[in-house]
């Protein structure tokens, strides 16, 4: 059998290199091509980001409500987790890092800060975030000092009155001879206010001691002195010395004004409701300065860091409530159920979100809601709102402010009731 010979012309068959050769360079050039796709992609990705929550109960996604909120800010807010991270439940942690990446991203006004307190450097992060909330708050915190700086000095100089009074009061009675008309009535009654001036003297004198030394501690680890206790510590002597001198100048008016009084205790008596009145408007101007004081909401926030671990929002400069709330940590980070081998965590990113949409609320909107406590007992209750101070705490840390209305003492509400009335709260 003989072999056709090649056509004249023709191109010889490609030898197995030639083909190898043609094959590598396609793969290279499919290659290269893939991957500048992916990294085209990727690029788009970075500049349009899309993240899609196919979950059935939408756990992923913000609720439209705080959509709409986020998408009103226009100024930036900061969200700070501080807490020793070793701690925290992981599940718990992951979930609520959820959350607040979703703030984050939905919103290019809010910025997310998480702080390990176990490291050297997140403590150190943790100092200057505490030191930025309080020079956040310092001007009205230092009104509030010099307010309370200045009833302590008030307090100290109507108790050198007081025992200058007391004094006075012993001088009146002496000057009534023991067999006036009406003499032993004036003489318990002048007696028993000079005891009662004594007892002023010294309870002012201890106020302002005790105030001053409040206002050189500090809560917790911030830089703020507990400005509450200060203020109770003063206005309750002051206004109780205000009610006294009121009701002892119409006593000792009424001496001086006594047909049966001999003229030396008519004249001893005489200038004495004019100071008293004048002792008595201080009392009141003071113990009315420390009732105007606003709300200081960086102390409860102070208190509330006293437990170390923080979760803070933080607004622009201006904004409500000082620029500063905080959320209850244990809501953001709960414990394991007890008993639960599992160690099984409800799933609480609802509430985390809730918990944080309400923070940014309330720095954001200018007029805080208010809640106003009515009562009848003849003594006030505020600003440390003692028997009810958890209560109030919490109110604050949801951007609620709270006021007292002593039924039995003031007749008409205080100013927050009718700015509520006239629409403006």
């Amino acid at each position: 059998m003989s072999v056709p010979a090649p056509t004249p012309g023709a191109a010889p068959p490609p030898s197995a290199a030639s083909r190898r050769r043609r094959y590598a360079i396609q793969t290279a050039a499919l290659v290269l091509a893939v991957s500048a796709s992916c990294v085209f992609a990727v690029l788009i990705a970075s500049r349009l980001p899309l993240r899609l929550d196919v979950t059935a109960t939408r756990e992923h996604m913000l609720s439209e409500g705080t959509r709409r909120l986020l998408a009103r800010l226009d100024k930036p807010y900061d969200i700070a987790i501080a807490a020793d991270l070793g701690q925290i439940d992981p599940r718990g942690l992951e979930r609520t890092r959820d959350v607040l990446d979703n703030f984050a991203r939905s919103s290019s006004h809010v910025r997310v800060t998480i702080i390990d307190t176990r490291t050297s450097r997140g403590l150190k992060d943790y100092d200057a975030l505490l030191a930025r909330i309080a020079d956040q708050s310092r001007p009205q915190l230092d009104r509030m000092i010099a307010t309370l700086s200045a009833a302590a000095d008030e307090a100290e100089r109507l108790g050198a009155v007081e025992t200058a009074l007391s004094s006075e009061l012993q001088g009146v009675q002496e000057a009534i001879p023991a067999g006036t008309a009406g003499a032993e009535t004036i003489t318990t009654f002048l007696t028993q206010k000079a005891a009662v001036a004594r007892n002023f003297a010294a309870d002012l004198a201890g106020a302002a001691q005790t105030a001053r030394e409040a206002l050189r501690q500090r809560v917790g680890a911030m830089p703020v002195p507990p400005v509450d206790v200060a203020a109770l510590t003063l206005r309750k002597p002051l206004a109780a010395l205000a009610n006294e001198l009121s009701d002892l100048s119409k006593g000792v008016q009424a001496i001086a004004d006594g047909p049966s009084v001999p003229a030396v205790g008519r004249d001893r008596a005489r200038p004495m409701p004019g100071a008293l009145l004048k002792a008595r408007d201080a009392a009141a101007r003071a113990a009315a300065g420390i009732d105007d004081l606003p709300p200081l909401h960086v102390l409860s926030l102070a208190r509330t860091l006293e437990r170390t671990n923080a979760a803070i929002v933080l607004g622009p400069p201006g904004s409500a409530r000082g620029g500063v709330t905080a959320i209850d940590f244990d809501s953001l980070f709960p414990p394991r159920i007890p008993g639960d081998p599992a160690g099984v965590l409800p799933d609480l990113r609802f509430r985390a979100e809730e918990l944080i949409a309400t923070a940014i609320a309330s720095l954001s909107v200018p007029v805080s809601p208010i809640v106003v406590f009515v009562h009848g007992e003849a003594v006030r209750f505020a600003p440390a709102f003692q028997p009810f101070a958890r209560l109030v705490e919490r109110l604050s840390l949801r951007g609620i402010d709270c006021v007292e209305w002593a039924a039995a003492l003031d007749n008409d509400p205080p100013a927050a009731v009718d700015a509520v009335h006239a629409g403006q709260r």
